[in-house]
Order: C-alpha cells, then sequence, then structure tokens
C-alpha cells in the first residue's frame, strides 16, 4: 500500500511523470532562492526523469495547484549498484508551503518508497538512504541529522582561475594525449571502471547509463574534453561539463572536469596531470575563465595535492549523509 501524502490547499498530488520536467526545474529553483545550492534547467531535469533505471510514476509525486504552480516533489531513485545499495533522489517543498509538515512527509515517503523497493535486492547488500547537500545548506543539514541521517563523507569542489600561467606537464613514455572522440565512449567507460574501483562509495557506470550522460547529455563538453592512450588502449581520460544557468549566480564563467580518471596501473606517470593541463589550456583558449572540479577530501589517491599543485583552491565543500535501512549496520561503510 503507497503511503499516503498530506493534503495541501489548493493542490492536488498525483504520480509524476516524464513530461514533469519544466514543472520540477520550476520549484527547483523557487527552493533554491531560499536554501542555496545550485539551479536547475529544464533537460536535466528531462534526463532525469526519462533515466530509464528510473520510474517516475511507481516512484515519485508532485504536488500541483490548479493555477499550474508546483509546491512539492518526492521522487525516489536507486542507482544501479554491486555491493553498496544506496536510495537516493529528490525531494522539495516551495518556500511558502513549509512549517506545516509537509517536508517531513516527503521524506516519509521517500524512505518507505525505497525501503519497498529494497525487498528485491539480498539480503547481505548494505542498503542506505543516501542524501548530499552543500555544507552551508544548515536548514536541510539539520533537517536530515534530526532525521537520524549521519555525515559519512565530505567533498570539495576546487576552483582556478585561468588568468594565471598554466604551466606544462611532462606525459610518462610511450603515452599519448589526444582529443576526445565520440567513437572512444565505451573505451573511456571502461577505463573509469577501472579507474575508480578504489574510490570510496563508487559503482561500475553501465553503457546505456554513461550513453546518456557523455552521449546525450546537453552539459558534456566532448570538444573541451580529452584522453590519454596507450597504443590503442585507453588509459586515462578528463570528460568536461558546462552550466551556464549558474553563471550569473557564480558571478563567472567555468567548466567542470566531471571525471578524471587514471587506470591504476599507470599512476605516476604524469597522466591526470597532462590531462588537466591540457583541458585547462583548451577552456581559456575558449574563452572562460575558470576551472572547477570535485574531489573526495579524504581520497587516498592524492587527488587533492595533485589537484592544489596545478593552482586549485578550496571553493565550496559538500557532505554526503547517510542512514542505513533496517537490516544493515553503520559498520557497513568502515570498507568502502
Amino acid at each position: 500500500m503507497r503511503m499516503a501524502l498530506p493534503p495541501i490547499p489548493d493542490a492536488v498530488w498525483r504520480p509524476l511523470q516524464r513530461t514533469d520536467a519544466a514543472q520540477c526545474a520550476q520549484l527547483w529553483n523557487i527552493c533554491f532562492e531560499v536554501d542555496g545550492g545550485y539551479r536547475m534547467v529544464e533537460q536535466e531535469w528531462v534526463q532525469e526523469l526519462e533515466d530509464t533505471d528510473d520510474n517516475p510514476p511507481e516512484d515519485g509525486m508532485i504536488a500541483v495547484r490548479r493555477d499550474g504552480i508546483p509546491v512539492a516533489v518526492a521522487f525516489v531513485q536507486i542507482p544501479p549498484a554491486t555491493d553498496l545499495w544506496r536510495a537516493t533522489g529528490w525531494g522539495a517543498v516551495h518556500p511558502d508551503y513549509r512549517g506545516a509538515g509537509i517536508g517531513r512527509a516527503v521524506q516519509a515517503w521517500r524512505e518507505a518508497r525505497a525501503t519497498e523497493r529494497s525487498q528485491a535486492v539480498p539480503g547481505d547488500v548494505p542498503k542506505f538512504f543516501w542524501e548530499s547537500l552543500y555544507d552551508g545548506q544548515s536548514g536541510q543539514v539539520s533537517f536530515l541529522t534530526e532525521s537520524g541521517y549521519r555525515p559519512v563523507r565530505h567533498w570539495y569542489e576546487m576552483v582556478r582561475d585561468l588568468s594565471h600561467p598554466i604551466e606544462p606537464a611532462p606525459l610518462g613514455s610511450g603515452l599519448e594525449l589526444i582529443r576526445y572522440r565520440p567513437d572512444l565512449s565505451e573505451a573511456v567507460r571502461e577505463a573509469n571502471n577501472d579507474a575508480f574501483r578504489d574510490h570510496w562509495g563508487s559503482q561500475p557506470i553501465a553503457r546505456e547509463r554513461w550513453e546518456r550522460h557523455y552521449a546525450g547529455g546537453e552539459s558534456f563538453r566532448p570538444d573541451l574534453s580529452a584522453v590519454v592512450v596507450d597504443g590503442t588502449q585507453v588509459v586515462g581520460h578528463l570528460m568536461a561539463g558546462c552550466y551556464p544557468q549558474d553563471f550569473e549566480d557564480k558571478g563567472r564563467t567555468e567548466v567542470w572536469a566531471e571525471t578524471i580518471g587514471t587506470r591504476r596501473e599507470y599512476r605516476g606517470r604524469g597522466v591526470a596531470s597532462a590531462l588537466i593541463v591540457e583541458w585547462m589550456r583548451v577552456v581559456a583558449e575558449t574563452g572562460y575563465g575558470f576551472a572547477i572540479l570535485g574531489v573526495d577530501a579524504a581520497s587516498k589517491t592524492g587527488a587533492l595535492g595533485l589537484y592544489e599543485r596545478h593552482g586549485f583552491t578550496l571553493d565550496t565543500s559538500s557532505t554526503s549523509y547517510a542512514k542505513p535501512l533496517e537490516g544493515t549496520d553503520w559498520s557497513a561503510l568502515d570498507h568502502r
């Protein structure tokens, strides 16, 4: 039996549809003005709702006023996983409708639906509710911690002013840096999965999910992406993305390194440095002012120090919060 959501004056709850991208983006950006975080455009929500791993009508609800204004959304997403099951997704309440318990009801609905979904997962797989927030979003942080969530990992967003000199970085003998091409997509995905095998919380990315973002994704910038090859094998990659909707709020133009990876047996041969330097150079030549990337604050790969050596400095920080489902112990995260 699906958990009921509380009635909202002048609004009606209904199952979320794949055609609700515009209303989801509208609500999200209304909340952004109060909560901070980041803006989203309609196409980003199209990707979220059309993801073949998701089923919005079964795993989502939206409340819409008679005049078409969205006032709340609850959506559960379960990314494919092999040894760590995480229920994520989206929950938002219009600022004008807060204080009446709707937010807690949305969170409870999402957790109840995720619990139902978890019944199909083998019992020995650790299962967690999972949320990530910027550290400055104090209201939402308090909401989660009061709901039993704990901080489990910290992340940094680091930025580099591209008006400063960019020093060259030598690449190891026998390796070649080339521009990204669409026909390399599958080889890059395989290299990415290999590179992140020892990264905390990482799960392999399936081909279809990879292609949705790095072939059909609106934010992906193949022209600003690069790979390193050893003969015909991809051994390192940097995939770039751009989100112009954030430029005005941030007061700068920027391009993201959405993923940077080096196969483990090729680490220490200058692969990541060469990719970062080439990426910064091309981004600067294209006319953007800053380069930005994210990093696990506790990464054991030395990534934080690498980025600092290339002139990146802390811009903002975020935290992942988790709460175990019944039958999962907190210790399941200790070995991640």
